[in-house]
């Protein structure tokens, strides 16, 4: 997540017209222009032979060339586990009981609310800031504490602090709240270690983060009950932005990667498992009927380019949603999504995507022309990393220039502040401001990586 991501744009109305910018009412904002640029015979693909960095090499192959198999994404999602141990969890793994250590610096997280914050407009005083850091309760936690299992029954956020109250760094900003960590989908399992003074909020680790959950959003369960939900046997994907399903007269939201269990296929569709919450906040599943949907898919996508592509042009003009906010997705968030549909589980954040598992190169010495070269070179589908603090997917060159998709904060132009806050296609040629200097993503970039083995 990149709080302000500050461009140069500059429209391009023709996909052979090399200019800097983002990319409007051209064949370039599609997915179909991506793909069948795969189809070509001097198209780079990834490939499992590839040993160099950015694992890439030219070959007469397409788009839907299986890059890992079930199996060694299995493997993949263990190396994830294995670099990035303190961003991502394997829960299955998980003792019944936990030093209380591994757990505490991010419960005792303050940083949000130790400058000036803003609620509604007005300047948050000392009081409230205390009222939070009591609610933390942090002089309650034993050394050990004994894990409960809990399901989340409803598209719910994940809090740095036990509130849902927004807090911003200028008083009219409404986008980017400081207490905002991620967004949890319904079905999804996670580990309580730690209840809120009040009773209301309960501190969790998910598969990929650990933080603050309303107790609304949660049904306590046995250990046996939640396996269920943590590796199901059958399950679909959401594969679309959204999808809502209509239980007890109630939508459900569901977000793109949320995996739903499904008992059995029938003739006109699905009968799928749902978890509610009962008044006494225990886990109740039942059984509802579906009808089949463009938005579900059974298991886990292929991970090709192809799916990578048209996975993320599926939040193409999409709004900006920091954290997960607005029910959509920032430039991490976007890149966690669509590789989840495809069963790799990655950090959320961008700093800890760049440097998890898999095959990267570090251009940091690099010139714009070697640069360059190296990025044709690059697999379509791969991501690009820019100083850990944004996630991009790199498209392809046309004419020599990169394109990558991303979601995208805000910009400058002619020295304007323009917020852009959507899903947007761009060149590399996009200044960021550090410092009051301009300087291009492209020299800013400082590396390139393939989620591979």
């Amino acid at each position: 997540m990149f709080k302000q991501l500050l461009l140069t744009a500059f429209t391009i109305l023709c996909c052979n017209t090399a200019l800097a910018g983002v990319i409007t009412n051209s064949p370039l904002d599609t997915p179909e222009f991506w793909v069948n640029q795969l189809n070509r015979d001097d198209a780079v693909i990834m490939t499992r032979s590839t040993s160099c960095p950015g694992a890439a090499s030219r070959a007469v192959t397409n788009g839907d060339s299986v890059i890992m198999t079930p199996i060694q994404i299995q493997v993949f999602n263990q190396k994830v586990y294995r670099t990035s141990p303190t961003t991502t969890f394997d829960l299955s793994a998980l003792s019944a009981k936990v030093d209380s250590s591994i757990f505490k610096k991010n419960l005792t997280d303050y940083s949000a609310i130790a400058e000036t914050v803003y609620k509604n407009g007005v300047k948050v005083d000392q009081a409230y800031k205390d009222q939070l850091i009591a609610q933390v309760n942090a002089a309650a936690l034993p050394a050990q504490v004994e894990v409960r299992y809990a399901v989340v029954t409803k598209h719910c956020n994940m809090r740095i602090l036990p509130t849902e109250d927004g807090l911003f760094d200028e008083p009219d900003d409404r986008y980017y709240d400081d207490l905002q960590d991620t967004t949890l989908e319904v079905g999804e399992p996670v580990a309580v270690f730690h209840t809120s003074k009040d009773g209301n909020f309960y501190f969790v680790e998910m598969h990929n983060y650990q933080g603050w959950i309303g107790k609304e959003n949660l049904a306590f369960c046995s250990k046996a009950e939640w396996l269920k939900f943590l590796a199901p046997d059958k399950f679909l994907m959401v594969i679309d932005p959204s999808y809502n399903m209509k239980v007890k007269g109630q939508d459900l939201y569901y977000q793109m990667s949320a995996r739903i269990p499904y008992q059995k296929i029938t003739d006109n569709g699905y009968t799928v498992t749902v978890p509610t919450r009962t008044n006494k906040g225990q886990l109740k599943t039942l059984s509802v009927n579906i009808p089949k949907d463009k938005a579900l898919y059974e298991g886990y996508l292929p991970y090709t380019q192809n799916n990578i592509i048209r996975q993320a042009f599926k939040y193409y003009g999409h709004v900006y949603g920091w954290g997960g906010l607005l029910c959509s997705v920032d430039c991490s968030g976007l890149s966690y999504d669509l590789f989840r549909t495809m069963g790799l589980y990655l950090p959320r954040n961008a700093g800890d995507q760049a440097t998890t598992a898999g095959i990267g190169t570090d251009v940091n010495s690099f010139t714009r022309e070697q640069r360059l070269e190296a990025l044709s070179k690059l697999a379509p589908g791969s991501t690009i990393h820019l100083r850990r603090s944004h996630m991009m997917i790199y498209l392809g060159m046309v004419d020599g220039v990169p394109y990558v998709i991303h979601s995208s904060g805000s910009y400058y132009k002619d020295g304007k502040h323009i917020d852009t806050r959507r899903v947007i296609v761009s060149d590399l040629d996009l200044d960021k401001k550090i410092k009051g200097v301009f300087s291009t993503y492209l020299m800013l970039s400082n590396k390139y990586m393939t989620f591979k083995l």
